[in-house]
């Protein structure tokens, strides 16, 4: 039976899961997992930070045929910290942490050990400053998930 949600809302949710994994305990630098959702849209309390908001803002269909459609899904990482509350080692833990966690399997497998993306591919991560550049606010990180599927059916893969 096919899954009620989309190949890009099945993927998202992996996404999620496996970030909210980046804790200490699990052989990571930092806590950012405790503090991790998607599309959040509201500010962060101090108290919450470091935490990350990840987005899928954008999905491209980059090669089609009678037989399937390969996208292209963009993902952007968010990730805040407490202003002046990390300096540049801090910031480079919690990137090191995302990255280390997006390459753990770059065809997000799912539960049921269904391979939902071909591939995944690291774009950039940037260091955001504070307005007068002498506090680090945070970083964005962006990454790419290759996926394909069946001509106009986002629910099936090809």
């Amino acid at each position: 039976m096919p899954s009620p949600f989309s190949i890009r809302h099945r993927i998202m949710a992996e996404v999620l899961t496996r970030f909210t994994t980046i804790l200490t305990a699990n052989g990571y630098k930092t806590q950012l997992g405790a503090n991790t959702q998607q599309w959040r849209l509201k500010a962060w309390e101090d108290s919450e930070l470091p935490a990350m908001s990840i987005h899928d803002p954008e999905n491209t269909t980059i090669e089609e045929n009678a037989a399937s459609q390969t996208h292209q899904l963009r993902v952007i990482c968010e990730v805040f910290v407490a202003p002046g509350a990390t300096g540049v080692e801090g910031i480079y833990d919690l990137i090191m942490d995302v990255w280390k966690a997006t390459g753990v399997d770059r065809r997000w497998t799912d539960s049921q050990t269904v391979q939902l993306a071909m591939n995944t591919r690291q774009i950039k991560d940037t260091i955001t400053m504070d307005e007068q550049g002498k506090k680090i606010m945070g970083a964005i990180l962006e990454f790419h998930i290759e996926y394909r599927t069946k001509p106009f059916d986002p629910d099936d893969l090809a």
